[in-house]
């Protein structure tokens, strides 16, 4: 009876037909020289480059909502806002009447555009002269021609004003003060204005001295 006899890998002889090589369709077979240079297309790599993209995305999303807002402010303080204000009062023979329109906010001043003054409408008669005042003392002592800025001694009237003609700023009160009126009579004024910011006007803000 014949034996097969089993070989000893231990005695067996390696020639170079006899070393192991990858297979291509090997997994996990590491790239060979010549595709090192390519960069692998994984599904961490496609990951990695979308959030990259989303970052970027936002970024500018960000920077654009941002511009929007800074333009948006910007427009708000440079563009003037209409407004008016009215005062009244009833005469007493002996004392002068003052009618305090008020003051621009802190950072704005009034570019006038219209002062009415006279009884409570226009078909009413009176009597008296009138003074408009622009000062940081809205009484009586702080009227005075220093401080005078329009008169006048026909009511009704309306008067209007052109552009920086007449300019209140926001430490200054605009007030009417009539004297010579008929007693227990009231007396009304309003005036037209459009507010600015100071920041807008780049400085060009008249002040008196």
């Amino acid at each position: 009876m014949s034996e097969k006899m089993q070989a000893d890998p231990n005695e067996i002889t390696w020639h170079e037909g006899n070393v192991w090589s990858q297979d291509s369709n090997t997994p996990n077979a590491e790239t060979s020289a010549n595709d090192s240079e390519l960069e692998p297309v994984t599904g961490l790599n496609v990951f990695a480059k979308i959030g990259l993209q989303i970052g970027k995305a936002a970024d500018e999303l960000n920077q654009a909502t941002a511009k929007i807002g800074q333009l948006a402010r910007a427009l708000e303080r440079n563009t003037p806002v209409d407004g008016s204000a009215a005062a009244s009062g009833v005469f007493v023979t002996g004392t002068p009447l003052l009618l305090n329109l008020g003051s621009p906010d802190a950072g704005t001043f009034w570019e006038m555009q219209s002062f009415a003054i006279g009884g409570t409408e226009i078909n009413i008669t009176a009597a008296g002269s009138w003074g408009l005042y622009s000062s940081g003392y809205p009484t009586l002592a702080g009227a005075g021609l220093g401080n005078l800025v329009d008169v006048g001694n026909a009511m009704p009237g309306v008067f209007n004003y052109g552009t920086a003609q007449l300019v209140v700023n926001d430490s200054e009160y605009l007030f009417a003060i009539i004297f010579g009126g008929t007693n227990n009579q009231t007396y009304v004024c309003n005036a037209q204005f459009r507010a600015y910011n100071t920041i807008a006007s780049q400085g060009q803000v008249t002040y008196g001295l």
